[in-house]
């Protein structure tokens, strides 16, 4: 069967690291990317690109769509990263908030 993989923080090092490694493998993948981040070392590869944010369910619809038939693999590599002693509501819900929505999803 074939599969696909799902990436978050496709922009991030990590991310990045992990897509291309997974093309040259020859895998299929389709990354969640923020509406205003287009970065130029994703452009020209051969991926899928979804503009939505893990905060926003509405937004997954469409990332977790058309995916009969394939062995999915989610690799959900987003989040934000804060040295400050407290926590801000925008770090709780992408790291808190954020990977529910995406569990969420992967269950269905």
């Amino acid at each position: 069967m074939k599969r696909i993989y799902l990436i978050t923080g496709a922009t991030g090092h990590l991310g990045n690291t992990i897509v291309r490694m997974l093309l040259q493998q020859g895998e299929s993948i389709r990354c969640l990317i923020l509406e205003d981040e287009v970065p130029l070392f994703l452009q020209n590869l051969n991926l899928e690109i979804i503009h939505g944010d893990v905060i926003d369910k509405d937004s997954l619809i469409p990332f977790f769509s058309n995916l009969e038939g394939l062995d999915v693999y989610v690799l959900h590599l987003a989040g934000l990263i804060s040295i400050a002693s407290n926590i801000d509501d925008r770090i709780f819900k992408v790291n808190v908030e954020g990977t529910r929505n995406l569990l969420e999803f992967a269950e269905n």
